[in-house]
């Protein structure tokens, strides 16, 4: 692929060919991800002016209803994700813990099941639109996901977005699937909280199966020069007072030693893509088997279309899911 050249020595490193028109992509990206990633950076902007507020209520109140216009402007999306889960089921059980909703089809594997941790910047709630992506990726792999939906900054920053995911992988294994037999797949910021997650179970010697990141946000520093500006907003509220250079807070500097198989997919000219080359050659570094699929684009999450090059990507993935053999079969 013209234009692409990656220095990343002992990286799998696969050039995607671009399969979407320019054009089509630039349409999906204006008339559906553009609305959407507006909505997250003005609920962003909103967010750290409510988190001026010095009465606590009135601050709770504000967060609320901010998330509540969050929700009104994706509204548009429950179309795209009722297509998507169309003949799957999908359900959030009453449980101790993080919240948690399932995804499941008939036919669907029992020898391994999908750990999701959705992105949005650390502050906004699971899209509709996101959730559409998540069910395609359970169709395409055949196996049951469990989404994650930790707490969400101001209200609860750093360590409990982790804590909840963490969490979460624990539930799984109390329910009979063993660490191994987990993959943890993320996008965007979700990636970040997913790797720490499992630098956690890693030192606990719960090594999951696999991780696959899409569109990795790592590195949580907001003084880093080369994100959004708002992304520099989510970054701080999602750290309160922890430091972006604590190893246990940032886990681009965490331990990568004994880490699973990592699957990388992202646009290389996403300006998160610093991350995803940054954690390919750390995780390398430390012995961890990496392979990175890089697209020619610039779109952040490029899976959130339903598109050529989207389900190209999914299909990958799921291929990667299927390589990440688990140890035992659960009921």
């Amino acid at each position: 692929m013209a234009g692409l050249a990656l220095d990343l020595p002992g990286v799998e490193v696969t050039a995607m060919p671009r399969a979407t028109s320019l054009v089509r992509r630039a349409l999906l990206d204006l008339g559906v991800a553009l609305p959407w990633r507006l909505g997250g950076w003005l609920v962003a902007n909103e967010l750290t002016r409510a988190a001026a507020i010095a009465d606590p209520a009135e601050r709770r109140d504000r967060y609320r209803d901010l998330r509540d216009r969050f929700v009104a402007v994706d509204a548009k999306h429950i179309a795209l994700m009722n297509v998507a889960i169309a003949g799957l089921s999908v359900e959030r059980p009453v449980a101790k813990g993080p919240a948690m909703s399932w995804i499941d089809g008939p036919g669907f594997r029992r020898d391994m099941v999908l750990l999701y941790v959705p992105g949005g910047s650390f502050v906004v709630p699971r899209s509709p639109h996101f959730t559409a992506m998540i069910a395609r990726i359970a169709r395409e792999a055949g196996a049951k996901v469990a989404i994650c939906d930790y707490r969400l900054a101001p209200e609860f920053p750093c360590p409990a977005a982790v804590d909840d995911v963490e969490t979460a992988a624990e539930l799984l294994i109390a329910r009979g699937h063993a660490a191994q037999n987990i993959v943890l797949v993320a996008e965007s910021t979700g990636c970040g909280l997913a790797l720490a997650a499992a630098q956690r179970l890693v030192a606990r010697g719960k090594q999951p199966a696999g991780l696959a990141l899409l569109s990795p946000w790592i590195d949580v520093d907001p003084g880093r020069g080369d994100i959004h500006p708002v992304a520099r907003q989510c970054a701080r509220l999602y750290l309160g007072s922890a430091s972006p250079r604590d190893p246990s807070v940032n886990p681009m500097l965490g331990t990568m030693r004994g880490l699973p198989p990592i699957a990388i997919h992202a646009n290389a000219r996403d300006p998160m893509f610093a991350d995803a080359e940054a954690l390919a050659r750390r995780a390398v570094a430390a012995g961890v088997p990496v392979e990175l699929r890089a697209w020619p684009g610039r779109m952040h999450v490029l899976e959130r279309h339903d598109d050529p090059d989207a389900r190209r990507s999914v299909a990958e993935l799921a291929a990667f899911v299927d390589r990440c053999q688990p140890y035992r079969t659960v009921a």
